[in-house]
């Protein structure tokens, strides 16, 4: 079965293959401007040259930039996306995704705090009860991880993400925790996630994390993290620990930190007008109808 995959091209220093990490619980760990934002675009890059269908949720309206080259639809409240939609559409929304391997960028930039949880609340419990009976490989990319899976805090949200985390492979449910406070993430989820990348972290809260996290003696973890340079981190996977660099994106960053000099704006994809216009539908639908029509064979 492991031929039938090709190798994941996220570094010259490590062989990883799709069966590797489909179901799997994965963290990406640093703090801001360590790259890990550019190895979770890279995972997803991966994900979606091999046909995987990735949701991600896009807290800042940073990822519209893969569909630079790839065709994956943007919906929620931003500058970029296809369709706005709003919190009632999104188990909907879920449904079609997963039953049509559709790529997606939730896009919650300018939703509410209310309105983001809600809106995540309906997906993630769509998303949980439809895979049972579906069971595809599908994989959720969470940025601020921290923000919805938080140590010591029970939320109704955090069920849901901590359900994929733990008990989602069975469903072909994968998760991708995005976070720069590691210590803020409960660890019940965390010391769970099968493959790590952990970027470079200052503070000893976080650092003590990395000491649990990978079988290092913890004074070369002291020494090494700190060290760690833009894209570099410690790679876990199987009980071993190595220290990678990251390839770069080969999407555009539209996280990028503004300068004073005109930047690049890449031409996008177009998503395909059928999905468009099914889109279009069935949210006009869920405006005018008090219970959204069952796509489940559409």
């Amino acid at each position: 079965m492991a031929g039938k995959f090709k190798p994941l091209k996220i570094s010259g220093e490590v062989s990883l293959s799709l069966e590797d990490i489909l179901g799997k619980c994965i963290a990406i760990l640093g703090i801001r401007g360590s790259g890990k934002t550019n190895t979770a675009a890279v995972l997803v890059e991966e994900l979606l040259d091999q046909r995987v269908p990735v949701a991600i949720v896009d807290i800042d309206g940073e990822y519209w930039g893969l569909k630079e080259k790839y065709e994956i639809l943007s919906v929620g409240r931003g500058n970029n996306v296809d369709i706005e939609v709003g919190v009632e559409h999104a188990p909907v929304i879920a449904e079609i995704c997963l039953n049509k391997g559709l790529p997606i960028i939730l896009d919650m930039s300018n939703f509410l705090s209310g309105e983001m949880y809600r809106f995540l609340l309906g997906y993630t419990k769509k998303l949980w009860d439809l895979s049972g009976k579906i069971r595809r490989p599908y994989f959720l990319v969470l940025e601020e991880a921290h923000e919805f899976v938080p140590q010591g805090i029970r939320t109704d949200v955090k069920e849901y993400f901590s359900k994929i985390a733990l008990r989602g492979r069975k469903r072909g449910l994968g998760l991708i925790m995005v976070s720069q406070r590691s210590a803020k993430v409960e660890k019940d989820v965390l010391t769970q996630a099968e493959v790590l990348f952990l970027h470079k972290v200052v503070h000893p809260a976080d650092l003590r994390v990395y000491k649990e996290l990978i079988p290092l003696p913890p004074k070369e973890i002291e020494e090494l993290v700190p060290s760690l340079r833009v894209g570099e981190c410690i790679f876990y996977f199987r009980g071993l620990a190595k220290k990678i660099y990251i390839r770069s994106r080969k999407t555009y960053h539209a996280g990028y930190t503004p300068v004073l000099l005109k930047m690049f704006t890449p031409k996008l994809k177009s998503v395909s007008k059928e999905i468009i216009k099914l889109l279009k539908e069935v949210t006009c639908l869920l405006y005018t109808s008090p219970s959204p029509r069952d796509l489940s064979t559409s």
